[in-house]
């Protein structure tokens, strides 16, 4: 019996998401303007390059906030390097912003470790997921269009089949 409530706890969190450490409760709404357009922000990336979101605009960008820590986030990373592969060449941009507290260079060595082949960003200070509304529930993904726009919000493991479609959709239209 044991047993199977340790499965059934382990399935209950793979499904939904870490939460975040700081224990803060989810507010629901990304911290936009009314148009919904996502909060610019410029972090250095793990290679040491500024990455600015308003420098992707005319991109589709899927904005992925995660940490080391958690399993779900762990668990999404090989479909998400899949889509950035699959997509880049048609204007699609993954971006991870690591929520660790962790050394830059622990994060790097991780995601190295991974082979992961889309760009990531440390927002230890938790400045940039204040921007988008606190994130609370990890991983935590946005879908933004071309325009900069928030198109889609998605808590816990990213559902790449459901999503491909729009963002297939996305790029046409771009």
């Amino acid at each position: 019996m044991t047993h199977y409530l340790f499965s059934l706890f382990v399935l209950l969190i793979l499904l939904s998401g870490c939460a975040n450490q700081d224990g803060k409760a989810e507010t629901g709404a990304a911290s936009a303007d009314d148009q919904n357009i996502a909060p610019d922000f410029a972090l250095a990336t793990m290679e040491g390059d500024m990455l600015r979101l308003s420098d992707l605009r005319g991109q589709v960008v899927i904005l992925n906030f995660w940490a080391t820590w958690c399993a779900p986030c762990i668990k999404e990373i090989p479909d998400l390097m899949a889509l950035h592969e699959e997509l880049n060449a048609d204007g699609l941009t993954v971006v991870g912003v690591s929520l660790d507290t962790e050394e830059r260079s622990f994060v790097k060595a991780y995601l190295d470790e991974k082979s992961v082949n889309y760009p990531n960003v440390l927002d230890a200070s938790g400045e940039v997921a204040d921007a988008f509304g606190g994130i609370f529930a990890m991983p935590t993904t946005f879908i933004i269009d071309t325009k900069g726009q928030i198109v889609h919000r998605s808590l816990g493991l990213f559902p790449v089949d459901t999503m491909r479609p729009l963002l297939v959709d996305l790029l046409d239209d771009a």
